[in-house]
């Protein structure tokens, strides 16, 4: 059970990194990014994300970050 939880939870930071990646590119808006991530399968509980609320604020913020450096 431990080893499905790891691979989940390692998925979810593989969409999340790619996600991010995509938005910080300008590849696709936050919208976009939002739509995606509502779109999969993925459990983003496993990351710490409750709602798809705080994720798109993470999105948000990090792109932001990203952007400036």
């Amino acid at each position: 059970m431990a080893q499905m939880k790891r691979y989940a939870t390692n998925e979810a930071e593989k969409q999340l990194a790619i996600i991010e990646t995509k938005v910080a590119k300008g590849e696709i808006s936050l919208t976009e990014a939002r739509d995606e991530c509502i779109k999969s399968t993925v459990n983003w509980g496993l990351i710490g994300f409750s709602t798809i609320d705080e994720l798109e604020e993470y999105l948000c913020t990090e792109t932001a970050f990203k952007t400036i450096q």
